[in-house]
């Protein structure tokens, strides 16, 4: 199991199901941006509350290749953290596990993406079911 402290030093993607909506800004010493969605229930509740939440163009295109496109887009710093929490995601593995499966390749990727310029994506994910069992679990 992985510390909070170190899934937000190392960035990448995690099973997490702790904080209840309590800020992790404190954790890394860096800035930090958190962001918190609840239980999106379906593909596109999760896109349309990232683009509203990270403030996504207008012209964001509401699939996978366009969330990764708008991920690595975003305006961060070298050295700075960026934590999305998403809470919730059970009925989407039930009903779309594919879909979550997708998304959480596609965080994976972004993950990489910034860490590869000194910024840690977080991207922490609670109830995924069978999608999401072999990520690292966060404690």
């Amino acid at each position: 199991m992985t510390s909070l402290q170190e899934a937000v030093e190392n960035g990448g993607v995690y099973r997490f199901e702790g904080s209840g909506g309590a800020p992790l800004s404190h954790l890394s010493g860096k800035p930090t941006r958190h962001v918190r969605i609840e239980k999106p229930p379906t593909k596109r509740a999760l896109l349309d509350t990232l683009a509203a939440v990270l403030g996504f163009p207008d012209h964001f295109g509401g699939n996978w290749d366009a969330l990764y496109d708008s991920l690595t887009d975003l305006t961060l710093t070298p050295g700075s953290t960026l934590v999305i929490e998403i809470g919730g995601l059970a009925r989407l593995a039930r009903q779309a596990a594919g879909d979550l499966t997708t998304a959480i390749e596609t965080f994976r990727d972004a993950a990489r993406f910034w860490r590869e310029r000194d910024v840690r994506l977080v991207v922490l994910l609670g109830a995924t079911g069978r999608p999401g069992r072999d990520l690292p679990e966060v404690s």
